[in-house]
């Protein structure tokens, strides 16, 4: 499982578990499902959902994170300024080009483009307002797996043990 997942609900009964989690991207998300499908206890897996994700991030939260990112990044950055990282973070730049700011504008706010982005943070200029504002990007999935009957569930024993122990 990617280190960078998070399990955001869980439930299990007698006949199966479903999990929610948010991972980076696409590309995890089947990760997660193909390593799920290795489990022996596990005869099938559904799919329930599995959609990009976009969360705008509160005014007070910004400087925080923007900061936490910058310091994250600084060893990346060969060594740059955590404080110039946030500077170039947080400056208006020209848009990417427009296939890219179509695929990251707000489903609910066409007028937005992306200025500036670090691991699954952007941060978005309104072109009518002018407002900066940052969002996390991550894809949510969920699944069920339901369990493989008991009586088929063949348990390895990987520890050797001596013969006149086993006795």
């Amino acid at each position: 499982m990617p280190a960078d997942m998070t399990v955001t609900e869980f439930s299990s009964d007698d006949e199966e578990f479903t999990m929610s989690v948010e991972v980076l991207d696409k590309n995890a998300a089947i990760g997660i499902m193909e390593t799920l499908r290795t489990f022996d206890s596990v005869d099938y897996l559904v799919v329930e959902t599995m959609a990009d994700e976009e969360e705008k991030i509160e005014e007070d939260k910004v400087a925080e994170i923007l900061e936490r990112l910058a310091l994250e990044n600084e060893e990346a950055l060969d060594g740059a300024d955590a404080a110039e990282v946030k500077e170039e973070i947080e400056e208006d730049e020209e848009a990417e080009d427009d296939e890219e700011v179509e695929e990251n504008a707000l489903p609910e706010e066409e007028n937005t483009l992306t200025v500036a982005s670090v691991g699954t943070y952007r941060m978005r200029v309104d072109s009518e307002t002018g407002e900066k504002y940052l969002v996390r990007k991550y894809v949510s999935l969920t699944v069920t797996c339901v369990y493989r009957p008991a009586e088929e569930v063949v348990i390895e024993n990987n520890v050797e043990v001596p013969e006149e122990a086993a006795n």
